[in-house]
């Protein structure tokens, strides 16, 4: 199913039931890390901590994807791990030009995990989010926030893939 871009006020993550709870998060301190013990694991990208995907994207001027997930159970976060972030065009852009940040919902996350989940209603369900090099959430065309729940087609997430990174460019300019 297609994903449609989601109005700030209208932003709802997929019911998922799934709950995680605040506190220190094992991956602190990590400058980066591979997916382990997931359907991403065998994934060729590498994925940061916040904490240090918000410090790199200042450095870099890049934008970061940031990607609520579960690691078992849920049909989005599979099927972006199995086809997004597999596709050979999507995970070269991706790579390439974006910070990559995965956030486990079923470990214990850190209070700025938390709280960027929180700035969005999510309830501690999966999301993903498009940042530019400041942390802000980058808008669509149309306004809304880059935010979506569901799978999207690799050929549209490379158009969506673009504005973040028209959008990345336009601010810091």
């Amino acid at each position: 199913m297609r994903s449609r871009f989601i109005a700030a006020a209208a932003l709802i993550p997929l019911a998922l039931g799934a709950c995680a709870t605040g506190g220190q998060n094992r991956r602190s301190g990590n400058a980066h890390m591979r997916i382990e013990d997931s359907v991403a694991s065998n994934i060729p990208l590498d994925w940061y901590t916040l904490e240090d995907a918000m410090r790199l994207a200042r450095e870099q001027k890049k934008p970061i994807i940031v990607d609520f997930y579960f690691p078992e159970g849920c049909s989005r976060c599979e099927g972006l791990a199995t086809k997004m972030y597999t596709d050979p065009e999507v995970a070269d852009i991706i790579k390439n030009r974006f910070l990559l940040v995965r956030i486990n919902l079923n470990e214990n996350m850190t209070k700025e995990e938390i709280a960027l989940g929180r700035k969005f209603d999510y309830n501690y369900n999966c999301l993903m989010i498009f940042l530019d090099y400041r942390g802000e959430v980058i808008q669509d065309l149309s306004g809304n926030r880059m935010c979506f729940p569901d799978y999207i087609d690799p050929a549209w997430m490379k158009k969506y893939l673009a504005r973040a990174l028209e959008a990345n460019a336009e601010v810091a300019r």
